[in-house]
């Protein structure tokens, strides 16, 4: 199911025109409280009635944001609200001006996706604003392919089924297609995957200028390669941590693009793998020098900074010994099952030496 706004949000003037799908943080109490006051008139009664109380305040203790996972591929919503209500405000900005413009018709009716979003990665709505206005013009070009990010939801349950398939034990939660500042692909927060649809909106090289780098122009994709991001990130959200060590970051993402590439046949950083596979000797010699370091600067998340190589090698990296170690084992499921169960860095490392790629 792909959740868009229904009529009533496309007037902001509207009482409560946002507040069944995405509160926001003033109106949370109130409104969480109408809604659960009027689905019952035994449960207003039990509102008065004082024996109730530590069940009624576990209920509104529970975050706005928080998980609503489910063991079910077919219950995952797939939302897509915050895309619509951020044209919204792209639209408004000679009227308003761009920061209010999206303060008020963008962030204001955020979803809980996007509220996790804005705090994990956006934080600075003024930063926010600027970077809508000096790239407006490869902003503007994403338009149609955010329009079709929709069609794309029988492509994303065949990938939830396969993982399911594959995985058990996997749990699933919603996935929010959110806007950001062109820096972010994909995340989780408290309310389940967060996708910066902005980046999956590559059409036309010619709008990749200034002030998009290299580093943008070689991550940003076009919106047909939306389902292996949400795999990804899916695999993530699956995921312990394997400590701050390059070799445990570099598994975490590698493991992830490891098994989105086999639900989707695809992988999110082929230029590094193919990178990897021309030199592996001696990037294997320097990663293993390094690997129980928490400097990942040369290998993660390093974007413009890498000169002379692609960047975040890591994940390549990181891809290699996952799929090194599958191959090695004959029962699969079983060797996703402990590739994602994986809790710290002495299991880093074991997985590492039984995986043969050190050796």
């Amino acid at each position: 199911m792909i959740v868009t706004r229904d009529a009533t949000a496309r007037n902001p003037s509207a009482p409560d025109a946002w507040g069944t799908t995405s509160p926001t943080c003033a109106n949370w109490w109130k409104r969480r409280t109408l809604v659960v006051v009027k689905i019952s008139p035994l449960f207003s009664a039990m509102v008065r009635m004082t024996r109730f109380a530590p069940l009624l305040a576990l209920l509104f203790a529970l975050p706005l944001g928080a998980q609503r996972t489910n063991r079910d591929p077919d219950a995952v919503r797939l939302v897509t609200d915050d895309i619509a209500h951020f044209w919204d405000a792209f639209d408004a900005r000679a009227v308003l001006g761009t920061e209010r413009a999206l303060d008020s018709l963008y962030f204001g009716r955020a979803t809980p996706g996007l509220q996790d979003f804005q705090q994990l990665r956006l934080q600075r709505k003024d930063t926010f604003a600027k970077t809508v206005d000096v790239a407006a013009r490869y902003y503007g070009s994403t338009r149609a392919s955010m329009a079709r990010i929709a069609t794309f939801e029988p492509s994303l349950r065949d990938m939830l089924r396969r993982f399911a398939a594959l995985y058990p034990d996997a749990t699933f939660p919603d996935v929010y297609f959110v806007v950001g500042r062109l820096s972010t692909g994909g995340t989780t927060g408290s309310a389940g995957l967060l996708i910066g649809a902005e980046m999956y909106g590559r059409t036309d090289d010619s709008l990749l200028t200034a002030p998009l780098g290299n580093w943008h122009r070689a991550v940003l994709r076009p919106v047909d390669d939306l389902t292996v991001i949400v795999a990804h990130e899916l695999v993530h959200y699956q995921q312990g941590q394997l400590g701050s060590s390059l070799l445990g970051r570099s598994l975490r993402e590698g493991i992830a693009d490891f098994v989105a590439e086999l639900l989707t046949g695809q992988n999110l950083n082929a230029g590094a793998v193919d990178y990897l596979d021309a030199h592996e000797a001696e990037l294997r010699a320097e990663f293993l020098a390094g690997m129980t370091k928490d400097d990942v600067s040369q290998w993660l998340y390093n974007g413009d900074a890498s000169v002379g190589r692609p960047a975040d090698l890591g994940y390549a990296v990181g891809h290699h010994i996952a799929r090194a170690y599958y191959e090695r084992q004959a029962d699969k499921r079983t060797a996703v099952r402990e590739m994602l169960t994986l809790s710290n860095e002495d299991a880093a490392r074991r997985f590492l030496d039984a995986s043969g790629w050190a050796h």
